[in-house]
């Protein structure tokens, strides 16, 4: 079997302080203007992950697990991430209770926080210079089939109802991703009696990835609609955009599971740098 782990230590931070700067971004952005103090701690938490990600720039990009500046960064990294965990929570928490003015609906707070998890998941072992244990296909596919739902939507949310040919699209994929979502569930099942990787499931990773890369391409076509002012819409680039570096973390690490799939052409770092000084 392929590496399970990817990414270097560098690229994992990288890939994931960008993705929670973008979460408090979005916090920023679906907050009522009333909702002053949470406001001003959204923007604390851009400017606390936009330190964070400066710092990891500092270090070389080929910096091993256990150096002392990687052992330090990932200490970092942690206080800020779970500060953050805390704060959606507390948000989540308001917003379950009809305490708070917010544009998004609870659910999208379940999938940034376990997003959020998985990352402090990772730092539990950087933070003690080691890598982090790869998860198994079937919690792989647990997360990110989450996060693609989840996706799709909000796509689904951001498009005017009047666009009823692009959400009736949307809409066949994300029943696709449901499916998965439930056949996912009934392999963890079967593991109990199978061993991990049995012909049923490394196919059901194959008929993932189809569904992935349908949806990447309906993204892109509604970016292109979007860049030229061709889609009533709700949305911004940026929320659209941040589709794409999770689907390619997703798609890469699939790939370490399935023997005759190819990594995806994607790099987790050219969407972020569109971005870098753009908050």
């Amino acid at each position: 079997m392929k590496n399970l782990n990817p990414f270097t230590p560098w690229e994992e931070h990288y890939f994931w302080v960008n993705i929670l700067l973008d979460h408090a971004i979005f916090v920023r952005d679906y907050l009522s203007p009333v909702e002053v103090n949470l406001v001003e701690e959204a923007v604390m938490f851009i400017g606390r992950f936009s330190e964070v990600r400066n710092r990891l720039e500092q270090i070389p990009k080929n910096s091993n697990v256990n150096t002392h500046s990687m052992v330090e960064f990932s200490k970092l990294s942690a206080q800020v991430s779970y500060d953050y965990y805390r704060f959606e929570g507390k948000i989540l928490n308001l917003q379950l209770s009809n305490k708070i003015l917010i544009n998004i609906t609870p659910t999208y707070f379940n999938g940034t926080l376990n997003e959020n998890g998985e990352y402090l998941r990772i730092l539990q072992s950087y933070m003690n210079g080691t890598d982090y244990p790869p998860f198994p296909l079937v919690d792989l596919l647990d997360l990110w089939l989450e996060d693609q739902i989840g996706h799709a939507a909000l796509l689904n949310r951001a498009l005017d109802g009047i666009e009823l040919i692009l959400k009736e699209k949307v809409d066949t994929l994300s029943k696709l991703f449901s499916a998965h979502m439930l056949k996912n569930d009934a392999i963890k099942g079967y593991l109990r009696f199978m061993p991990p990787h049995f012909p049923v499931q490394i196919a059901f990773a194959r008929e993932v990835t189809k569904t992935v890369l349908a949806f990447n391409q309906m993204v892109e076509h509604v970016i292109k609609l979007y860049k030229g002012k061709e889609v009533i819409n709700a949305t911004t680039l940026r929320f659209l955009e941040h589709h794409f570096p999770e689907s390619c973390y997703f798609l890469t690490k699939l790939s370490a599971f399935v023997p005759d799939m190819e990594k995806p052409p994607c790099t987790l770092t050219s969407y972020f740098k569109n971005y870098h000084n753009n908050l």
